[in-house]
């Protein structure tokens, strides 16, 4: 089984997510963009990640392989964003990305609005941000997915104030 950390949006918070991968010790470590700072130093501590609309370096969509699941990564800002309003519209547009791609699991960020969804053995995730949360309760977010060879084991959107308070 791997334990997977995704996290996006840390907009040069260097510390924040050296936080999450201390207190998580993940297997493998993914960044979906707006990192903000020099490419370096997230290609030092993560192992897949994307440009995002505020980066200027890197690749802006990534397709790789952990197990038997097809992972497409991408920032998101292609779709924009989503309220209350639209998220049914924008859940299927992830969706229908997901499946022009042969993606199992399509990981966005930019919206810093976490977001689960599974469906026709579709997994979609949204981190959320680790720095700027948008989400309703203000509090800054990352994801935890735990894979083996056949199946998603788990997934866990994590609230970085509670997880902090265990390093202090």
């Amino acid at each position: 089984m791997k334990k997977i950390l995704i996290v996006s949006d840390t907009h040069g918070n260097i510390e924040n997510f050296k936080k999450v991968i201390q207190l998580e010790k993940p297997d493998i470590k993914i960044h979906a963009g707006d990192f903000c700072v020099d490419i370096n130093i997230i290609k030092n501590n993560f192992d897949f990640l994307v440009a995002g609309n505020n980066d200027f370096e890197g690749e802006r969509v990534l397709k790789f392989q952990i197990f038997n699941f097809n992972f497409v990564l991408l920032h998101g800002d292609i779709f924009g964003y989503y309220s209350q309003n639209n998220v049914e519209e924008f859940k299927n547009t992830l969706f229908e990305y997901a499946i022009r791609n042969q993606a199992d699991v399509l990981i966005t960020g930019h919206t810093h609005i976490e977001l689960v969804d599974y469906q026709d053995n579709i997994l979609l995730l949204n981190p959320g941000s680790l720095v700027y949360p948008r989400n309703k309760n203000h509090i800054c977010t990352y994801a935890i997915l735990e894979v083996d060879e056949n199946k998603i084991k788990s997934v866990e959107q994590s609230e970085i104030i509670k997880k902090f308070e265990d390093l202090i």
